[in-house]
């Protein structure tokens, strides 16, 4: 009971309590003691020392990881190079002469093996038995089999070793290469070991092992090869003009390809190139005019990007439009001119719908075979002109040289025939058929050595003729050839037309390109001695007071009859041929052509006709037999 206006004991024993507990807690306020700084100290430093040693080794793994990235990476490398080499190559092993000396090729009774003279299913090749030969030639990077990163990579040399092993208790068993790469430094004694081990199998199936004619093992297949080849004509003017840097210039009429090849893989390739034109100083600079080019590469080879069509024509894919090029001074000037050209190639793996071969006009092939064709027709007049006006000479523009357009197209046209087809051959369904090669070329006018335009010429000089109004001419040239070679091929075949004409004093004298008769021709001081045929122009003019003379004329040996040249020449029929070629050499012409004025020669050049080497050319080889 309390009493009243009193207060109970409780009360007061409680209130005295919390009086002294905050006295307690409030009365110092001075901070931690020294015991518990130190203490505190103490653990943070721990903290630290802990977080050190745990950032030193994450940066020593990172440092190893980085190495072994690096390793790997040489492993890979060493790995992708054996993988480059021939199959036979790594038949061959390693150089028995370097196997000595390393660890981890161990002698078992008088067998050398890798790493071990037992099996360990759990690393594979160990105890297999290493492959080497002797007198292998040094090839890496399995001779000498063993190396090291020079200079060092990042500061870490890795060494590395590679090895071929295969276990010959199995039959067939393929080869085993093992890459090793080691190295050291970084975390010692607290890493794993520093090696990187690469390994991959090497087997190639039953087949054609020979690397110099497969690319890669297959069942053997027979080698397939055809070519046709349209030469660009050339007209070679080179000498001497007053006032002019002139040396020499090129007369270049267009020229055209084509070519296929059979064997594991197929392939068919196209080219053109259009007129052009080249002008040389004496400095020897060489400039060219005009001379645009096409050209179309098609194959089945997996291993590439090329794809198995291609069409290339002008106009079309390409502007072929003319040329010119000039050299002048003091009112003289040597010039030559280039026309356009219509052309076209095509190239396919399977000739047939989208895939047309050859171009149009001919008919397109449908076999779904090898084909390659193109055509080409030259647009216009290829020429070489000179003028001559310095000091006031007008002897007027002289055409030393042109060809102009010829009647049709060249063509190129190389395709695989196969049973049924008999376009070249006529294989069985048995046979493995053949190539068919032709080439065909239209040359237009060439005329060469006309007069300057204010002399009179002589009496049966001019005319309408196209060969009138020059020294030499071509007209209507125009061969053909055509070799096949495989089972069942015809003999290769070659026909030549044309005919030249020559200034022979009182008129022109025609002969065929192919007479005799071109090849006596001579220069005219020496038909008086031998009495061959020949061709000169000896004019003088009266211009202003001052008399000109020009002088054209041929040259000793300068012309040479066509001539064509098949292989073989027999047997004649249907034949397995292995090589077949068919050319078509035209005839060759060349003159000289001065200028005068009084006593001092003005002008003194030669120009030379050379149209080229018309082929066809085929290679067969039947297949090899199985694993050659």
């Amino acid at each position: 009971m309390v009493p009243r206006g009193g207060t109970s004991l409780l009360m007061t024993t409680t209130r005295s309590l919390l009086v002294r507990f905050h006295a307690r807690v409030h009365g110092d306020e001075r901070g931690f003691s020294l015991i518990e700084t130190v203490i505190a100290a103490g653990i943070i430093f721990t903290a630290l020392i802990t977080l050190a040693f745990s950032a030193t080794a994450g940066f020593g793994y990172q440092d190893l990881a980085r190495q072994r990235q690096a390793g790997t990476g040489l492993a890979n490398q060493i790995m992708e190079e054996i993988r480059g080499l021939a199959y036979e190559r790594i038949q061959a092993g390693l150089l028995s002469t370097d196997l000595a000396g390393d660890p981890n090729i161990v002698d078992c009774s008088g067998v050398k093996r890798f790493l071990s003279c037992t099996v360990d299913a759990d690393e594979p090749g160990t105890g297999e038995a290493i492959v080497s030969s002797p007198g292998l030639s040094t090839t890496a990077p399995l001779v000498p089999h063993r190396g090291s990163t020079t200079p060092a990579l990042d500061g870490t040399t890795y060494e590395w070793a590679t090895y071929v092993t295969r276990d010959a208790s199995v039959v067939s068993a393929p080869f085993r290469v093992t890459v090793i790469v080691t190295w050291s430094g970084g975390l010692k004694g607290r890493a794993p070991n520093k090696l990187v081990r690469v390994q991959s199998l090497f087997w190639s199936p039953g087949g054609c092992r020979n690397t110099a004619t497969h690319p890669f093992a297959a069942p053997c297949q027979p080698f397939l090869y055809g070519s046709a080849n349209v030469p660009r004509s050339s007209i070679f003017v080179e000498g001497t003009v007053d006032q002019l840097s002139f040396a020499h210039g090129d007369l270049l009429t267009p020229g055209l390809s084509s070519s296929v090849q059979q064997e594991q893989i197929q392939k068919a390739q196209g080219a053109w190139r259009g007129a052009e034109i080249l002008l040389t100083d004496t400095a020897s600079v060489e400039t060219g005019g005009a001379g645009a080019a096409g050209s179309t590469d098609a194959d089945s080879d997996p291993g590439t990007t090329t794809p198995t069509y291609g069409s290339y024509a002008c106009p079309g894919d390409i502007v072929c439009g003319a040329g010119a090029l000039d050299l002048s001074a003091s009112d003289n000037a040597i010039g030559f001119t280039a026309p356009g050209v219509t052309a076209g190639i095509d190239s396919a793996i399977a000739a047939g719908g989208a895939s047309v071969c050859p171009p149009s006009p001919a008919t397109a092939e449908t076999d779904g075979l090898m084909c390659s064709g193109g055509s080409i027709i030259q647009g216009g007049s290829l020429s070489a002109t000179l003028t001559l006006a310095h000091d006031g000479l007008a002897p007027g523009a002289i055409t030393l040289a042109q060809v102009a357009a010829p009647a049709q197209a060249s063509t190129t046209f190389v395709h695989r025939n196969a049973f049924p087809s008999t376009t070249g051959c006529s294989p069985t369904s048995t046979s493995d058929g053949c190539t068919v090669s032709t080439a065909s070329r239209s040359v237009g006018t060439v005329n060469v050595g006309g007069l300057p335009a204010g002399f009179t010429p002589p009496e049966g000089w001019a005319g309408e003729n196209a060969w009138n109004g020059y020294l030499l001419s071509i007209v209507g040239y125009a061969d053909t050839v055509s070799a096949s070679a495989g089972t069942h091929a015809p003999l290769p075949t070659v026909s030549q037309s044309g005919t030249i004409y020559y200034w022979n004093g009182t008129g022109y004298t025609s002969v065929s390109v192919t007479d005799a008769a071109l090849g006596a021709m001579t220069s005219c001081d020496d038909a008086v001695v031998t009495g061959g045929p020949c061709s000169e122009v000896e004019l003088t003019q009266d211009f202003g007071g001052r008399l000109l003379t020009v002088i054209l004329s041929t040259v000793p040996g300068c012309c040479a009859p066509g001539s064509t040249s098949i292989t073989p020449a027999e047997p004649s029929g249907e034949a397995t041929r292995t090589d077949a070629a068919a050319g078509s050499v035209p005839p060759t012409l060349q003159m000289s052509y001065e200028l005068w004025d009084g006593a001092t020669l003005i002008a003194d050049l030669t120009i030379s006709v050379n149209l080229g080497t018309l082929e066809a050319r085929g290679t067969y080889a039947a297949a090899p037999v199985e694993g050659t």
